[in-house]
């Protein structure tokens, strides 16, 4: 077995790239499977942006988010700035709320920037320092697997983290649709 097939090692990949193409045999699904579960935490299926089978890490359903705050330190949740600019990418990636939220249509960071420059208010200091704060929380919910962010290209997908949010919560975020911040609309 070579390093690039050890479960732990694909596991380990899984944490940094949040995505892993889907297993080509039943053994090597189980083998990650196993790996993941010794370490506390399950594997979702979610689909990519061109609709292939992937696998992500997950928490397990009967886990506390919250409670194990304390005892992950790595763990923190996004800041209301972050959640903001989550928001506005949602919306922008997510146009039409009678589709499925996951995986969303790519959307220009530009674009995004821009619709959320035209929310900010004058209290918060100069435009180039609030658009830094934006790209600061674009880094951030990226590394959080909430958002997908090709540097090169400057677009924005949603992350498969959002694929795996409780369809409830879902169902709570189409009903308030029209009120989140940016969208084409907003430039």
């Amino acid at each position: 077995m070579t390093l690039e097939d050890d479960p732990a090692y694909l596991l380990a990949k899984m944490r940094v790239t949040r995505t892993s193409p889907f297993p080509r045999s039943t053994r090597e699904l189980a083998d990650i499977k196993f790996a993941a579960l010794r370490v506390g935490q399950t594997l979702a299926e979610v689909r990519d942006e061109y609709g292939a089978r992937a696998l992500t890490v997950s928490w397990p359903a009967t886990s506390d988010l919250l409670g194990q705050e304390a005892h992950e330190p790595h763990f923190r949740l996004p800041t209301s700035s972050q959640l903001f600019v989550l928001a506005a990418c949602i919306r922008w990636c997510w146009p039409d709320p009678n589709q499925s939220l996951y995986p969303g249509v790519p959307a220009a960071e530009a674009e995004i920037l821009d619709s959320l420059q035209a929310f900010s208010s004058a209290a918060e200091g100069s435009s180039q320092r609030t658009r830094g704060a934006h790209r600061a929380a674009l880094r951030r919910l990226t590394a959080c697997g909430l958002l997908s962010r090709s540097k090169d290209s400057g677009v924005i997908r949603l992350g498969p983290v959002i694929a795996l949010w409780p369809e409830d919560d879902v169902a709570a975020l189409r009903a308030e649709h029209h009120r989140l911040p940016g969208g084409p609309e907003a430039c």
